[in-house]
């Protein structure tokens, strides 16, 4: 029992030696007084916030030939391609003005931010299914050449 209170008098006289030394030797940090001119700067250097960022696959297929025809006597040429999307919404915050940021009480600022922008990319294609045009399912009547994949592509 006695170790106990002989332990919490040290904790004590140790707490209070260390608060006489910080109050002695210590620095106190500066006050810092910002602007919103600074605020703007700060946050245009962020660059871009992406919010929402969307990947996804989309299979279109496109024919050349004589629709009317049944299949099995002419078949058409085909080609069907799988396109990787992504969809993107950002905000660029390196269009931000000063008067986007109004000072609401001291060290709280009110950023308006720009408005939502939205960005599609194709990221990648591939052939998926490439089919020449055929009579009887044997003899090619419609090949499929770089121009005319080209030409079914667009």
């Amino acid at each position: 029992m006695i170790e106990l209170i002989i332990l919490m008098i040290g904790l004590a006289v140790g707490a209070m030696v260390c608060l006489l030394l910080a109050r002695l030797f210590g620095k106190q940090a500066p006050v810092r007084h910002m602007s919103s001119g600074v605020v703007v700067e700060r946050v245009r250097s962020a660059g871009r916030l992406v919010a929402l960022e969307a990947r996804a696959k989309e299979i279109t297929t496109s024919r050349k030939g004589w629709s009317w025809m049944p299949s099995a006597l002419l078949s058409q040429a085909r080609v069907a391609m799988i396109y990787h999307f992504e969809k993107q919404y950002a905000v660029d915050l390196g269009s931000l003005r000063a008067e986007d940021v109004r000072q609401v009480s001291i060290g709280c600022y009110r950023v308006r931010l720009p408005d939502v922008e939205g960005r599609l990319f194709i990221r990648d294609v591939q052939p998926y299914d490439i089919q020449s045009g055929r009579i009887l399912g044997l003899v090619d009547v419609i090949p499929v050449d770089a121009d005319t994949q080209r030409e079914l592509m667009d």
